[in-house]
């Protein structure tokens, strides 16, 4: 129903105990719940601020249960078929509310990701996006792309019959590139923009990554288990490769281990993997030292 909760008093959302993530607001016909989508805990919505004690929360953001609220206020008798994390949880769910729309059975279809990718249903003639901006704000240099990828994706879901379609999308970042070159279905323009400013920062494919990350219970021994990790690598650099980092991850807390992570980048793939073998030993013994999970990932598909 809502993304996640905060306090109008002093700021603070509600927190997931284990993640460094909000809890998301599930309404439910008995109990309502909150809940963590990246550890799975849950609990009823507090009646009070955690933090400061207030009473006056804020359930904010648009979830789908509060779009389907939404239309059937507007619109008293439509039919929706609501498909997201909580109709979609048993075996075979997903094929079975597409089935029931296809045959009929509603007249909107309202979800999550999951209905913007391989749906042929010709009698579909409109498409809405509800926040198309959210994922623009991902601390991830293809943010962008995954944006476009997905607008482009969903907009494909209108007009696939005799009948043209149509795609509105809303979105607080109207004059955005991508969201635009999206709306136009222009992949010429989103590509010549994207790849000129990957090619000014040096990411893929105009260079190659290699993401170092550590986690554990104590934030303390993460850090410098980290640093001590990153200060091994410094010392085998030459002008050819770059080391980002350490810093907190963008999840920087997850299912109750904190997560730092260093980005080591440079053009040659080759040289890289040099650099970073060159300072494996010492990177895994700081890592073992402070007991820490310690991974590599090479050319990674996403930076969280």
């Amino acid at each position: 129903f809502a993304p996640f909760i905060s306090c109008t008093n002093c700021g603070e959302p509600i927190q997931c105990p284990s993640c460094r993530v909000s809890l998301t607001y599930h309404r439910r016909p008995t109990a309502s719940e909150t809940r963590c989508h990246y550890c799975d805990f849950a609990a009823p919505p507090p009646p009070v601020c955690p933090s400061c004690g207030s009473s006056e929360l804020r359930f904010a953001g648009v979830g789908t249960q509060k779009v389907e609220s939404a239309l059937l206020a507007q619109f008293p008798g439509i039919r929706v078929i609501r498909m997201d994390v909580d109709t979609t949880a048993w075996k075979g769910a997903h094929d079975a509310l597409v089935e029931r729309f296809r045959n009929g059975e509603a007249d909107v279809l309202l979800g999550t990701q999951m209905v913007a990718k391989g749906l042929d249903l010709p009698e579909v003639t409109l498409v809405g996006v509800i926040s198309a901006d959210t994922g623009m704000h991902l601390p991830d240099f293809r943010a962008a792309e995954r944006s476009f990828q997905l607008l482009t994706q969903v907009a494909g879901r209108s007009g696939r019959g005799h009948t043209a379609g149509e795609v509105v999308i809303q979105t607080l970042l109207p004059d955005e590139a991508a969201l635009r070159a999206a709306a136009n279905q222009n992949y010429a323009s989103f590509a010549h923009n994207e790849l000129a400013q990957r090619q000014q920062a040096g990411f893929p494919p105009f260079g190659r990554l290699i993401v170092f990350r550590w986690r554990g219970p104590c934030e303390q021994a993460v850090e410098t288990g980290a640093q001590q990790g990153v200060n091994a690598l410094r010392q085998g650099l030459d002008q050819d490769a770059l080391v980002l980092g350490p810093a907190p991850a963008p999840l920087a807390r997850l299912r109750g281990n904190y997560r730092w992570q260093a980005l080591l980048r440079g053009s040659s793939a080759h040289h890289l993997r040099a650099t970073a073998l060159s300072a494996l030993p010492a990177m895994r013994e700081a890592a073992k030292e402070h007991a820490l999970h310690f991974s590599i990932n090479i050319d990674p598909l996403t930076m969280m």
